[in-house]
């Protein structure tokens, strides 16, 4: 035993040593402005009214663009396998085990790299035999347009089905993908977003690696390239990941939000001992090992006095927080303290909007323990030290990989009425026709008149950062009057 743990020491030892003349790379790098820029300007100017598409074109019930048209091009799950989603979704225990009994015997049809490239040849009949709306469907979403980011590595097929479901013309749409990525993938979404004048690629692409800064580096680049753009809210996502709402649903309840920003946070999830560890000392990653590893020189203490918060790095944030999280000389500041703790991107969001003293736009000022996140629900296994909100109320039917729970058919009726705004994760090779029937679920219900179930606006209303918002969110002209007394 003591001969294992002087192996263990000398090892240590030598990654700390060794690591002084080792290029840092990436994780060295701070991210710098070439330009000032006048953050108390952007505020103001974000407040402003959006009206960026015109609703003053109907759709042509003739033409084979309308919603009606694109429903009738797009057979139903039942039509295609004669498995009921609508069943599964109602817990028929019977149509799951079918489900499951046809998926084994016959294989998902996949579309590959270069079937999109292929495809995205004549963009006017991808769109169209894609099934992409062309206008908005109602006045309401077309003045309040969303943002989104899409970090991805592979798997063009399941990520494009994400971007068709959460599509609509007058939102925004930046796709970052880690340049690990075969060349054949970033060739297949070069083409594929070059049919569409509201979907691109960051400008600048990273090599993403878990645990490590680059996966904030690759969230500022987007929200850089998208804040080029007109809109309200932003929300970031990844390829796995899967809407419950139409975008409709969406545009209401972030109008009931009306600058909040949705972050989780959590001090008591930060006491953890080794989620402590994570920002006790400096952390560097080893592309030899393929790891983080942790070294013996101390962190310092955090800036602004600081509370460290703990969670999900999936949040909805309001044009305002984006503007302050990039341009914010105190954003900024706090970035690069985290830059070489471990898992940074669980910790940035959740501090910048849980510590009030910072003034962020949107930010919360109440007790974060008691307030639900419903920008994402992930079912966490028991041992992950994770907040799950989800999963006391349900067990997991798919698989566990790595502590998540990857959805199968038999949690369809835990996915049916779920509050959140998105679900995590689906994995495109298991039990794919729950995912069949997923989206099939948000193509009735961006269409349908009525919603079944009907959106409980309750629940959002009822919201602590709603229904207190006065007194609990940070307004932006609380934020604008701390930057003019920081400035006099």
């Amino acid at each position: 035993m003591f001969l294992l743990f002087l192996c263990i020491l000398v090892f240590f030892l030598f990654v700390n040593v060794c690591w002084q003349f080792y290029p840092a790379g990436i994780a060295t790098r701070l991210w710098l402005r070439n330009h000032r820029v006048s953050l108390e300007r952007l505020l103001i100017e974000a407040g402003t009214d959006l009206r960026v598409v015109d609703w003053d074109r109907p759709y042509c019930n003739a033409c084979d663009d309308n919603p009606q048209a694109i429903a009738a091009r797009r057979p139903s799950v039942y039509a295609r396998t004669g498995i009921d989603c609508a069943a599964m979704f109602h817990g028929d225990r019977k149509e799951m085990d079918q489900a499951k009994e046809y998926m084994s015997t016959f294989t998902q049809q996949v579309l590959t790299p270069s079937d999109y490239v292929n495809m995205t040849s004549h963009c006017i009949e991808f769109r169209r035999a894609r099934g992409y709306f062309a206008r908005p469907l109602s006045q309401e979403e077309a003045e309040f347009p969303i943002a989104f980011s899409i970090l991805v590595y592979k798997d063009i097929h399941q990520v494009e089905r994400l971007l068709r479901a959460i599509y609509m013309p007058q939102n925004f749409y930046c796709i970052h993908i880690d340049t690990k990525a075969p060349p054949e993938i970033l060739e297949a979404f070069e083409a594929l977003v070059s049919c569409f004048d509201n979907v691109f690629l960051a400008s600048r692409l990273e090599n993403v690696y878990w645990g490590h800064i680059s996966i904030i580096y690759a969230e500022m680049h987007c929200i850089e390239d998208l804040l080029k753009y007109k809109w309200k809210y932003f929300i970031n996502l990844s390829g796995q990941m899967f809407p419950t709402h139409s975008n409709r649903d969406l545009v209401r309840i972030l109008k009931l939000y009306d600058g909040a920003n949705d972050v989780e946070g959590s001090y008591e999830r930060s006491a953890h001992i080794w989620l402590q560890i994570r920002n006790l000392v400096s952390w560097r990653r080893s592309d030899h090992l393929n790891m983080m590893l942790m070294t013996i020189y101390p962190k310092g203490y955090p800036p602004y006095n600081i509370t460290i918060y703990k969670g999900s790095n999936q949040v909805v944030m309001t044009r305002s927080f984006a503007l302050y999280f990039l341009y914010s000389k105190v954003s900024q500041d706090v970035i690069e303290w985290f830059r070489d703790t471990y898992a940074p991107d669980e910790y940035i969001w959740p501090t910048l909007n849980h510590n009030p003293q910072l003034h962020a736009p949107g930010s919360f000022k109440g007790d974060p323990e008691k307030k639900i996140f419903t920008a994402r629900a992930t079912i966490w296994s028991m041992f992950s030290l994770q907040v799950d909100w989800s999963w006391k109320h349900w067990v997991c039917q798919g698989k566990w990989v790595r502590e998540i729970c990857i959805f199968g058919v038999g949690d369809m009726p835990w996915l049916y009425e779920r509050p959140e705004l998105f679900v995590n994760k689906f994995h495109s090779d298991f039990q794919w026709i729950g995912y069949d029937c997923m989206e099939e679920l948000i193509f009735n219900r961006t269409l349908a008149s009525v919603r079944d179930p009907p959106l409980n606006t309750t629940y959002y209303e009822n919201l602590l950062f709603v229904r207190n918002k006065t007194a609990l969110v940070v307004s932006v002209n609380e934020t604008l009057a701390h930057l003019r007394r920081s400035n006099s």
